[in-house]
């Protein structure tokens, strides 16, 4: 290892999460709303053929149609409760720690994290794992376990324009990292 200069980028990594089982509050609130019509429909339906011989669906086959949307309004409700009192602004059913973010293929639920090369060697000097969807304000954190386990003063790096932050940049400087955004 050279000790003196490191390359920072991240990668997105999909998660065992499909993103049907990620939700945000927008998320959840639409597929409650068009649960609701759904049920509305179905009660609407079960009321006109109370009386009409020649209806598509049985009662039964309507009550049981209306019980399944009650109870994913419910499953929905539960987990709308559990994101407003976590405070935060996804949850992920399958993989709790993943969340929705942009890759390359569009949009995956998964994970985002940060690899540091050594410039010489091109061996990994250091790595961590996250759930931020972008890479601001990554450069302090990356380099400051690299710079420890180098047990250097100094550490120069180097990283692309998506760890462009003003405040990570003084932080990096504060604590004897030197960041350079290309």
């Amino acid at each position: 290892f050279s000790k003196s200069f490191i390359s920072i980028d991240g990668s997105k990594f999909k998660a065992v999460n499909a993103k049907d089982n990620n939700f945000t509050l927008n998320k959840l609130d639409d597929r409650i709303a068009r649960l609701d019509e759904h049920i509305k429909l179905y009660m609407e339906e079960l009321d006109e053929c109370d009386c009409d011989e020649g209806r598509k669906l049985s009662k039964d086959e309507l009550e049981q149609k209306i019980d399944v949307c009650q109870q994913r309004k419910e499953k929905y409700e539960a987990y709308r409760d559990a994101l407003e009192s976590s405070g935060q602004s996804q949850m992920s059913v399958t993989d709790p720690d993943a969340k929705l973010m942009k890759s390359n293929e569009g949009f995956c639920v998964g994970y985002n994290p940060q690899v540091a090369v050594d410039a010489e060697s091109h061996l990994i000097a250091g790595y961590m794992m996250t759930n931020n969807p972008t890479d601001h304000g990554s450069i302090t954190d990356m380099a400051s376990e690299v710079k420890k386990d180098y047990e250097v003063d100094v550490l120069e790096t180097v990283a692309d324009k998506g760890y462009e932050s003003p405040e990570d940049h003084a932080n990096a400087l504060a604590s004897g990292i030197i960041p350079n955004v290309i």
